[in-house]
């Protein structure tokens, strides 16, 4: 979660990541409750722990960082294609 939703450096729990997962998606509290089949307390006391870790105050801002790929993964993913870029031209394939 290597440096990616999983973990994201945020040190979420792999519970908080699923509530996380399901705020992205628009569900309350209720709904997340029922989903993981806890009380609604606990989901709200996993979002307390999320706004926390992560730094933020809303649920809109939660989505916003589940949405958004952590910069070192977009850094990696622009080093494969730059990989996959460089050896298409050294076998005169052409890049799709």
């Amino acid at each position: 979660m290597a440096t990616n939703k999983a973990s994201g450096g945020s040190g979420l729990t792999r519970r908080e990541r699923e509530v996380v997962a399901l705020v992205a998606q628009g569900l309350t509290n209720r709904e997340i409750a029922k989903r993981l089949f806890t009380s609604e307390r606990t989901a709200a006391g996993h979002l307390e722990h999320i706004r926390e870790k992560l730094g933020v105050s809303t649920r809109s801002q939660i989505a916003t960082w589940f949405a958004a790929p952590p910069s070192d993964e977009r850094s990696e993913r622009l080093s494969r294609q730059r990989r996959r870029f460089a050896a298409a031209m050294k076998s005169g394939l052409t890049w799709p």
